[in-house]
């Protein structure tokens, strides 16, 4: 098989340079496909890609992406399983972290293997493999999206006919971003995605609602009592638990350790991060809040 190697966008010239493939040693590979498609969407990008792979099975991961030495044998594990018509695979994303920022991040964000649940499970495109038969009848990745366009590609794999597996030994790490106005940049735009393609209304419902609720509480305590506030506490509960859960499993972690970088000693971070989540589980629901709401305004031009 021959990878085709894909990167869209205008900025992406400031972060890569075709000419380094020339430079890197890719072993048992005898050719790559590069395409430069300027002002072209991700979507557009992967379609492109798979339109011109020679295989009928495509395996699919994102720049910034580490591929665990054996992914494509376990991404590619759907394909014992043809009979049952799971085409699909989706694997486990472990975070990449180099900063506190994403640290942090990881564990607010990042769910652990034991959370995922497989009959509802939906993968993202940076771990995913799939037949491109399976990609044909979903009718490829929807080009009338900028954002959000795997979820979407994995409703409509669903609404084919396709089941998905999840694996958990096909591991990608994902370099998360490292800066606050990236992250908000990022959920604002995963939100925006939603709305855009009318996916998880409950999920963003549930989200409006406990933002009601959290101001209605607010509104009777300053008007009656202030112990009102610990009617809070069940919203604070619901959102935030998990993240407490999450940070000796990524940060004590032998394969997330390999990539901790600078973050010492790790004790004295997790007791800073433990303080933080609050903050940053506000932050990434506020972006997510706004991105849906401005999704809802622009996408009847979508």
């Amino acid at each position: 098989p021959i990878p085709g190697l894909v990167r869209i966008g205008p900025d992406y010239d400031k972060k890569f340079n075709v000419e380094l493939l020339h430079e890197y040693n890719f072993k048992g590979v005898t050719a790559i496909k590069v395409f430069r498609v300027e002002g072209a969407r991700i979507s557009e990008g992967r379609n492109i890609a798979i339109e011109n792979s020679s295989n009928e099975f495509i395996c699919v991961s994102d720049a910034g992406c580490i591929l665990a030495d054996n992914w494509i044998e376990e991404i590619a594990s759907c394909q014992n399983y043809s009979q049952d018509k799971i085409t699909v695979t989706g694997g486990y994303n472990y975070p990449y972290i180099e900063n506190f920022i994403q640290a942090c991040l990881a564990v607010c964000v990042m769910p652990r293997k034991d959370e995922i649940k497989k009959d509802s499970f939906m993968p993202s495109s940076r771990n995913i493999g799939f037949s491109k038969a399976a990609w044909r009848s979903a009718g490829g990745y929807p080009v009338n999206m900028d954002y959000g366009e795997d979820m979407r590609f994995n409703f409509n794999l669903i609404n084919s006919g396709h089941k998905i597996n999840f694996n958990p030994g096909a591991e990608v790490y994902w370099n998360l971003r490292n800066s606050l106005p990236a992250v908000f940049r990022q959920f604002f735009r995963y939100a925006k995605g939603d709305a855009i393609g009318r996916m998880y209304f409950i999920r963003h419902f549930i989200r409006f609602a406990s933002l009601f609720f959290f101001a209605l509480l607010i509104v009777l305590s300053v008007l009656f009592s202030p112990w009102i506030l610990f009617g809070i506490l069940p919203v604070i509960i619901y959102f935030m638990y998990k993240p407490y859960l999450r940070i000796n499993y990524f940060l004590d972690n032998k394969k997330v350790n390999n990539y901790m970088g600078r973050i010492k000693p790790l004790f004295l971070i997790k007791v800073i991060i433990f303080f933080t989540i609050p903050v940053m589980m506000v932050y990434t629901e506020t972006a997510k809040l706004i991105g849906y709401l401005f999704g809802i305004a622009v996408r009847k031009n979508f």
